[in-house]
C-alpha cells in the first residue's frame, strides 16, 4: 500500500526535509536535517536524538518504529574530528554564480573512523574523499552552491553598490564522532533594480530621488 503525506519527526532536529512526500511499496527515500552542536552538548559529552516517520495509508495514519542515534561530543580538539571550511571570499559574488566550498576533515581520535560526511546548512550533496580515516588522517570534501537572486534581510549599500551576505554553518561527522561547527560568509552584489516612476527610496543607488525602486532583499 502506498504512503502519502510522508514526514519525519525528530526530538532534536527541527527542520527535516524529504525529497518527496509519497512512497510506493518497496521504495526508500532519504530525508535530511541538520543540528548545530552546542557547548551544552559538549558538557554532556554526547547528543542523542530519536526520530520516527509518519504517513497516511488510505485514510489511516501509519507510524514507523522509533530510531535513535547518539554522537559523541568533546570540548577540545582531542578525540574528535577537526573541521576547516574554506571558500574564495576575496571577491564579491553575483546572483547565479556557483560557489565552491571545500572542507578539510581531520581525525583527531585514536581509532579509525568510517562514513566521513558533511552536513552544511546551505550546501546539499557534499562529497568526501576518502570516507575512512586512520588516526591523524584527513579527508577533503567539496560542495557547490548557487547564489540566489535574493536573501533574507536588507541589502547594505555603499558607494553606489548594494550587497548582501550569505553565511552557512557546517558540521563534520564520522560514526559517533562530530566536529565543532564552522561558518563562512560570502558577499553578494545585488543586481540593480529598475527605477519606476513614483517610487521613493533612499536605499537603491542610481535612481532619482522620486523614482527609486525598493532596495530591500527579500
Amino acid at each position: 500500500m502506498n504512503i502519502t503525506d510522508l514526514a519525519v519527526n525528530d526530538d532534536v532536529v527541527d527542520m527535516i526535509t524529504c525529497p518527496q512526500t509519497t512512497l510506493d511499496v518497496g521504495d526508500t527515500i532519504t530525508c535530511r536535517g541538520t543540528y548545530t552542536v552546542t557547548q551544552q552538548d559538549a558538557a554532556r559529552g554526547s547528543v542523542t536524538n530519536t526520530a520516527r516517520a509518519t504517513g497516511m495509508a488510505d485514510a489511516n495514519e501509519v507510524t514507523s518504529p522509533e530510531a535513535s542515534v547518539t554522537i559523541r561530543v568533546t570540548d577540545d580538539g582531542d578525540g574528535r574530528l577537526k573541521l576547516v571550511k574554506k571558500v574564495d571570499n576575496s571577491h564579491p559574488y553575483q546572483p547565479g554564480d556557483t560557489v565552491t566550498y571545500r572542507y578539510l576533515v581531520t581525525n583527531n581520535s585514536s581509532g579509525t573512523v568510517n562514513d566521513v560526511r558533511i552536513e552544511d546548512s546551505r550546501v546539499p550533496g557534499v562529497t568526501c574523499r576518502p570516507t575512512t580515516l586512520a588516526p591523524g588522517a584527513s579527508a577533503t570534501c567539496t560542495g557547490t552552491y548557487t547564489v540566489p537572486e535574493r536573501s533574507a534581510g536588507k541589502a547594505k549599500c555603499k558607494g553606489g553598490s548594494c550587497y548582501f551576505s550569505i553565511t552557512n554553518t557546517v558540521v563534520a561527522s564520522a560514526e559517533d564522532l562530530t566536529s565543532a561547527p564552522d561558518t563562512v560568509t560570502i558577499k553578494v552584489v545585488q543586481k540593480p533594480h529598475h527605477c519606476r516612476p513614483g517610487k521613493k527610496s533612499s536605499t537603491t543607488p542610481g535612481c532619482p530621488a522620486k523614482a527609486r525602486d525598493r532596495g530591500v532583499v527579500r
